[in-house]
């Protein structure tokens, strides 16, 4: 009897241990990657670069004159007639382009938008044409002739126009798509440009006048009349503009291709129309490629000016970066890499899929032998798991860790309790409604009972505090954050809770990252 007492005991006690473990599900220690977003890129924050390419501007000068010739033939008959000439072609010009850009992107989720400034100056993008035309305009709309004449007006037109595209400063909105390392995306904007105008016309025009009589038999006769110039309309005009400013607009599509930490590649396709300049309108094609550096993680590392650990500078100045064995899907991952990038700690991301058995290698397993994600391997061999381990010793000695020894406490009592009142039920209940598609009638009432008092108790704690271990951000806000930001896509509602929505957004500021939708 007392044998078989033993062995339920043993069993019970078994069963407990995998109770434990059952809120521990692969996602919450990244081993679960099928359908997730793999946002594995960083793609918010300010960003500058310089590009060079290739442009086309198609220039159309076909009514380029037609306002001086207006000006010519003002006021008399052959205005109308001759406002409908088109003296001059379109024309098509090749040049180089060089520029410069800086902007910001905002990133929620896999969605990147963005508000981006441009400067182009363009070499040798210029253009003219030249043309003339002759007719015989006879006896126009509004001619007053002697009954029996003819009036007909030789005119003949001379004109020329070129145009001269200097610059260019584009504000552009942006759309684009979170790739991993690639990020297509598309734009548009205004455009204001700066460029050289010219028009030349010359008018020349004689009036003939032909008379119709009868003859002495009783014949009609024309009689051709001798040309006579006609100076007022005869003339040359011209008109010049210097470093006239045009508005238009601007479309395009571009790729960016990130390189190694902030530094990115671009090649981009934009379209830009100008409003008319004295009757000619350009058209830009623009290509282009570039390079530039987002700085969001050197603007994370200033926030935190003075409260870097002692050991940031050596570890940057050449140490060999510690690798994190993780995965960006995983929150208990994210932890450990929002330490790294706010105290500005150099290190090797390496991406894990536990699905496919990459934590059960004998490697992964001599350096972890639960074969659990996150993992840190450090330079001189030692390794160290457990997400909240991990950043306990990452952030030592930093201002993510109270210097106050009962403060530090109380941020370790929130530790705790994130692994074992928090996370079990509010990342659980995510879980199975996300990554195994359960409809939220099937969660565990239990569960989500759990889940909500685990927000009223720090929605309670965040009312009379605004962070967990007091008015600075610490661990403990890091922690719970990772779970807690994403817990309405476990069915969980945050509208009552307006003291964690606060904290939420301060966190996700401070640690510069997008905010969660």
């Amino acid at each position: 009897m007392r044998r078989l007492m033993l062995a339920a005991a043993m069993l019970g006690t078994v069963s407990a241990a995998q109770a434990a473990d059952m809120p521990d599900l692969p996602i919450l220690r990244g081993g679960f990657t099928d359908g997730l977003s793999k946002t594995t890129r960083n793609w918010d924050g300010v960003y500058a670069g310089g590009s060079f390419g290739y442009s086309s501007a198609s220039t159309d000068f076909s009514q380029s004159v037609v306002g001086l010739t207006n000006f010519i033939f003002r006021d008399s008959v052959l205005q109308g007639p001759t406002s409908s000439w088109s003296l001059l072609n379109k024309t098509t010009t090749q040049g180089a382009n060089f520029g410069g850009f800086v902007g910001r992107n905002w990133q929620w989720y896999d969605a990147v938008l963005g508000l981006e400034g441009t400067y182009t100056y363009f070499n040798k993008i210029s253009s003219q044409s030249s043309g003339s035309n002759s007719l015989d305009i006879v006896n126009p709309p509004g001619d007053v002739q002697p009954t029996g004449v003819t009036n007909h007006y030789l005119t003949t037109l001379t004109g020329t126009a070129a145009a001269t595209v200097k610059d260019m400063v584009t504000l552009r909105g942006r759309v684009g798509w979170d790739g991993g390392d690639f990020m297509p995306y598309a734009f548009a904007g205004a455009a204001v440009g700066r460029m050289d105008v010219s028009r030349t016309v010359t008018s020349d025009v004689k009036l003939r006048q032909d008379a119709t009589v009868q003859d002495a038999f009783g014949n009609v006769i024309t009689i051709i009349g001798t040309p006579q110039q006609v100076p007022a309309q005869s003339q040359t005009q011209t008109q010049h503009r210097t470093n006239n400013f045009v508005v238009g607009w601007v479309a395009g599509l571009g790729l960016e291709y990130c390189l190694w930490e902030g530094l990115f590649a671009r090649v981009e396709y934009e379209y830009v129309k100008f409003s008319p300049v004295m009757n000619t309108s350009v058209t830009l094609n623009n290509a282009r490629v570039g390079l530039g550096y987002k700085f969001c993680r050197c603007f994370a590392a200033t926030r935190l000016t003075g409260s870097l650990r002692p050991d940031a500078l050596s570890l940057q100045n050449g140490a060999t970066a510690m690798k994190i064995y993780g995965d960006t899907n995983s929150g208990n991952c994210l932890k450990v890499k929002w330490v790294c990038d706010k105290l500005a700690l150099p290190y090797q991301w390496i991406e894990i899929d536990t699905r496919k058995g990459e934590t059960r290698t004998p490697q992964f397993l001599k350096m972890n032998g639960a074969g659990q994600v996150p993992t840190v391997a450090f330079d001189d061999g030692r390794t160290l798991a457990q997400s909240n381990a991990i950043i306990r010793y990452l952030a030592r000695d930093s201002a993510l860790v109270p210097r106050d020894a009962f403060t530090a406490a109380k941020m370790d009592e929130w530790l705790f309790w994130e692994q074992y009142s928090h996370e079990p039920y509010i990342a659980v209940c995510r879980f199975q409604l996300v990554y195994l598609g359960k409809d939220a009638s099937e969660l565990d009432p239990d569960k989500v009972k759990r889940g909500y008092a685990a927000l009223d108790r720090m929605e309670q704690h965040l009312a009379a505090s605004r962070f967990f271990a007091g008015e600075e951000v610490s661990l403990a806000d890091v922690s719970l954050l990772a779970y807690t930001r994403l817990a309405h896509e476990g069915g969980f509602d945050l509208g009552r809770h307006a003291a964690i929505r606060r904290w939420i957004g301060e966190a996700e500021a401070w640690l510069g990252l997008p905010p969660a939708r």
